[in-house]
């Protein structure tokens, strides 16, 4: 079977509440879909506040991660127990060498942050490359990749298609490193991809347009390659 992994933004899991109307879809399809692989879950939201709530504590930026990464894990408990099937791994991932062994007695594997220094699309993609998964589908509400910020640049133009080392040269830009912060994709991510030959689809939270990425489809989003 096929295996593939999620790298799910925690703005999608949670905005204001838990995102309700993307999450019980999202479940159903994991399980009807034919595939096996893992969910790697975001802090989202909630990580967001208490990483400034730490910062204004006096936290220095390592243990900032480590309360996000709590979050991660409490997001991604909560998914694993709503998904309620004997094919899923009963525990919350807690490295990529645990990954590399559970995913051969189970089909599916849930995930939240790992440790400090690293976003959950890093996450994604060390898992991707511990189980073998040629490809990751990062979902976010963003509709794909552009060239520069949509929301500040009306110029912006989006990258339907592009080799990940030439979207390594944005991702640096806006890469500094901070706990909590909103890269546009993790350059550390794009570095495991690139060496393992691993495949990136950026999609928002549709799952029409989830299943053309998974399936290689084309879809409203971003496909960079190795």
């Amino acid at each position: 079977m096929e295996r593939v992994v999620f790298s799910l933004g925690g703005s999608v899991f949670y905005n204001n509440g838990i995102n309700f109307e993307f999450v019980e879809p999202f479940i159903q399809y994991l399980k009807r879909l034919d595939r096996k692989g893992a969910v790697v879950i975001g802090g989202g939201q909630v990580a967001r506040e208490f990483i400034e709530a730490g910062r204004r504590l006096g936290l220095n930026e390592y243990e900032c991660d480590l309360i996000a990464i709590q979050e991660t894990r409490k997001n991604a408990t909560l998914f694993l127990y709503a998904i309620r099937s004997e094919d899923v791994y009963p525990r919350v991932l807690k490295s990529a060498e645990e990954a590399g062994v559970a995913i051969n007695h189970y089909r599916w594997l849930v995930s939240g942050g790992f440790f400090p220094g690293i976003t959950t699309d890093a996450v994604a993609t060390m898992v991707a490359e511990a189980i073998g998964a040629p490809k990751v589908i990062n979902i976010s509400r963003v509709d794909g990749l552009y060239d520069k910020d949509p929301k500040r640049f009306k110029d912006a133009k989006k990258i339907k298609r592009a080799p990940i080392k030439e979207f390594l040269k944005i991702a640096v830009e806006g890469d500094q490193r901070k706990a909590g912060e909103n890269f546009v994709f993790d350059i550390i991510a794009l570095k495991i991809a690139q060496r393992s030959r691993i495949q990136l689809e950026f999609v928002p939270p549709n799952i029409e347009e989830i299943d053309k990425a998974v399936k290689g489809e084309p879809h409203i989003g971003t496909t960079l390659y190795p």
